[in-house]
């Protein structure tokens, strides 16, 4: 096994452009050359991502996707009822056909706040 620090594009993973993980662990198998990459605790990933979302006026389209099933895990049913569109608007617009609304984008941004608060546990020490 190789080992190496690399400069790791997650662009195409979460939909925004030049998101990129520096000093990355690479090891490649020296009989097979297949690569793997550690980028580390997914989860940790998923919220700083979700974060730089939460601060734009407007969800980028591509991140539509990546917001669907890395942060909240759901089917485009689940998704498009969540956030009060058609299955085939939420569709048409992670494909690029439709636009994303101001409206529709501050529905997601909402729904991001409502699912972070969901994992909130308050524990009282007595």
């Amino acid at each position: 096994m190789k080992h190496a620090h690399v400069d790791f594009d997650y662009s195409s993973t979460c939909g925004i452009p030049g998101v990129t993980f520096n000093g990355v662990d690479q090891y490649t198998c020296l009989n097979c050359e297949n690569v793997i990459h550690d980028l580390g605790e997914e989860q940790a990933i998923n919220d700083a991502i979700t974060d730089i979302l939460l601060g734009a006026d407007l969800i980028p389209r591509r991140a539509v996707k990546f917001l669907r099933t890395e942060v909240f895990r759901e089917s485009i049913f689940e998704f498009a009822a969540r956030i009060k569109t058609s299955p085939q608007h939420l569709k048409d617009i992670e494909a690029s056909k439709k636009i994303l609304s101001e409206d529709l984008s501050q529905k997601i941004q909402d729904e991001i706040i409502r699912h972070r608060a969901m994992d909130v546990k308050i524990v009282f020490d007595v």
